[in-house]
């Protein structure tokens, strides 16, 4: 067996708000019986407003000078899940301390598959950023930090009186053996790298390791629910024990103690946090391979149990639940339903969510709580009867579109960012046909059975 070294952990700035551990050398290879828990040689180092540490970079030499920015996934596909490193920790985590003690951090390694007789390494499935809420909670323990009540935007795009929790784009990442859900690099709170851009520009070569918020076994996926108009995803994970998945975890956390020993741990209960996120996709396509990559991969790790799972994730949906909250709002044959963002041209860079809803009769503009934390799903802001609806057109960039109202004393305007220019376009299409304005769209450019394999890479790149 490979013997673990380390060195003593000792704090050097008292004052500092976060307390970071710096990589000095890593032992290389797998640790103990089929890669057992490898300890890195740390030293605790206290920097207000300071970095990450950065683990040694093991991925193509031609990708070095590649920055965040360019490619995350490719950093996490090259560096942190690349083969034969599971002993290199390359991930980290907050450490949650005590009410009034300073942020500590934790850091992670990937995990090993038991494949007949040879352990493999963990693989990167899909990674994809995502805008994203909890299920039924406000601020989930240790995601308070991404997860803010902010003011409700008005229908004139000035802050109300009432307060919504903000969604927020995080990773997220599927491997053969866990869901992860990464810290959005660009949102890294300014500890890192420019403040503006988080560490965007932080080549591959030397930034920090990315920070886990969740970790999650395959084997803990209780549930997939597919969304109103498939424009998001619940998923709910039960707390499993990662013993299920894989036998050894090289996860661990480094704590500094009163007695200068160091002390190991395993990894913090708070990441597998028993729940569920909702992911809005705000797009058809982007939902349909999502669910594919998902079951596709929490079906083959429960194949891999001994004896094997034969139950597979079956995706549910939330069509009745929707259908029926929208009845008692006296909004009933709905024919299309698309979150979107609303956008004013007074008011750069102020985007506010909403959800576009059109029956037969009219048209509602709304806001809505997506992960369910009040009893009320939907708020009707504004609504117009479809006759009212003088045009329907899209704007300088494919993915904004403005809808033009008949009022009595001036025409109104309601201007919208789509997440992706087919999403626009087919909003358009639809309703222009509602109101029976012309329009030439082919409707077969959004049938998402026809995105052929060689288009995923492109409905996955970063937007």
């Amino acid at each position: 067996q490979t013997s673990n070294s380390g060195t003593r952990l000792e704090s050097q700035d008292n004052k500092s708000e976060d307390t970071i551990i710096h990589i000095e050398d890593s032992s290389s290879g797998h640790a103990g019986h089929a890669g057992g828990d490898s300890m890195t040689r740390m030293s605790m180092a206290g920097h207000a407003g300071g970095v990450y540490d950065r683990p040694p970079y093991v991925g193509e030499e031609g990708a070095a000078e590649f920055t965040l920015g360019d490619d995350f996934e490719m950093y996490l596909r090259i560096q942190v899940f690349a083969p034969n490193q599971s002993a290199v920790p390359r991930l980290s985590y907050r450490v949650l301390p005590p009410q009034g003690s300073s942020i500590r951090w934790g850091i992670a390694g990937t995990s090993l598959l038991h494949c007949g007789n040879k352990w493999k390494d963990e693989e990167l499935v899909l990674a994809k950023a995502v805008p994203m809420v909890p299920w039924k909670i406000s601020k989930p323990l240790g995601m308070a930090h991404i997860f803010n009540e902010v003011p409700r935007i008005t229908m004139d795009g000035i802050e109300g009186k009432d307060y919504e929790v903000s969604e927020s784009i995080v990773w997220f990442v599927v491997t053969t053996l866990h869901v992860y859900i990464l810290e959005n690099p660009a949102s890294y709170n300014g500890l890192a790298g420019d403040v503006t851009n988080g560490l965007l520009n932080q080549k591959f070569n030397s930034c920090p390791r990315p920070v886990v918020l969740r970790r999650f076994p395959l084997l803990a996926f209780q549930s997939l629910t597919i969304g109103f108009f498939f424009q998001s995803l619940l998923f709910m994970f039960n707390q499993t024990s990662d013993i299920q998945t894989t036998t050894s975890s090289s996860m661990a956390v480094i704590e500094s103690s009163s007695s200068s020993n160091n002390q190991t741990t395993s990894i913090p209960t708070y990441l597998q946090t028993q729940g569920g996120f909702v992911m809005l996709t705000r797009d058809k396509v982007t939902t349909s391979l999502l669910i594919g990559f998902i079951s596709e991969s929490v079906d083959k790790a429960r194949q891999r149990c001994r004896p094997p799972i034969t139950d597979e994730l079956v995706p549910l949906n939330m069509d009745d639940m929707i259908l029926n909250e929208l009845s008692q709002m006296n909004i009933n044959g709905v024919c299309v339903y698309q979150p979107l963002h609303q956008r004013w041209k007074s008011r750069i860079g102020v985007l506010a969510p909403r959800t576009l809803i059109m029956t037969d009769e009219r048209l509602y503009i709304c806001c809505e709580d997506h992960g369910l934390k009040t009893n009320t799903r939907f708020i009707v802001l504004d609504s117009a009867p479809l006759k009212d609806i003088s045009a329907v057109r899209p704007e300088e960039l494919p993915e904004l579109v403005t809808i033009l109202i008949k009022r009595a004393l001036k025409q109104k305007r309601w201007r919208f960012q789509l997440s992706h220019r087919r999403v626009a376009e087919r909003m358009i299409c639809d309703v222009r046909k509602r109101i029976g304005a012309e329009d030439t769209l082919d409707d077969s450019i959004y049938d998402h059975s026809m995105v052929s394999t060689s288009q995923k890479s492109s409905i996955f790149s970063r937007n």
